[in-house]
């Protein structure tokens, strides 16, 4: 919700909508996250529980680096950065590639397995590939780009992206699109400016509609 508010906020130049992306990230930040910096999965009665799993983690850092690309504030790319610090520590597979649902910490089922299919949202695995490989273009970091191309890897091997691509690609739309942005090229620029960054942003949204 948050990225497809902050994406409409910009495409659309509606404050409203990038205002509400930018309370939603706030109230995630305040009221679902422990001091330690894990994520809560639920919110009821002013009352958040139960631990974050692989797709709260994948989902709130894209929506929190759209919102650095709407607003250009770091520390929505900072946060971004946090949360895939723990993405990768408590969720991937660092041997084969692919995010298991549940921390490794978390609720231990009788085997990890891993999920890849979209549904009507875009799979954990499919948004984790997405942050992963925006993180390695917006801050040049190594380690961004080797979890990258692990995850693209295990996403694309051999017939599993042949098969997925001629029989399923509605089932993974997610995974097909963010491939094509990695072999096609995207281009990211990193802004940051002192102070209001307003006319910055101005100038920089014009060349992202």
């Amino acid at each position: 919700m948050i990225a497809a508010l902050a994406r409409a906020g910009l495409a659309l130049d509606e404050p409203r909508y990038r205002d509400a992306a930018v309370g939603a990230a706030a109230f995630l930040k305040r009221s679902l996250t422990e001091e330690n910096g894990r994520l809560l999965a639920r919110w009821r009665a002013g009352q958040a529980a139960h631990p974050g799993k692989l797709d709260d983690y994948a989902f709130c850092a894209w929506g929190l680096l759209e919102l650095y690309g709407v607003t250009f504030r770091t520390a929505y790319l900072a946060e971004a950065r946090d949360l895939t610090a723990r993405l990768l520590e408590q969720f991937f597979d660092g041997k084969n590639g692919g995010f298991y649902p549940y921390a490794a910490d978390g609720e231990q089922l009788i085997t990890r397995t891993k999920e890849t299919y979209d549904g009507a949202m875009p799979s954990g695995n499919a948004a984790a590939a997405l942050v992963l490989s925006r993180l390695a273009r917006l801050t040049g970091e190594a380690r961004w780009r080797t979890a990258a191309d692990l995850q693209l890897g295990y996403l694309a091997g051999g017939d599993f992206f042949v098969g997925l691509a001629q029989n399923a690609a509605f089932q993974n739309a997610a995974v097909i699109l963010n491939l094509h942005h990695v072999v096609n090229g995207q281009a990211d620029d990193l802004v940051s400016a002192p102070g209001d960054v307003a006319e910055h942003t101005v100038v920089a949204q014009t060349d992202q509609r």
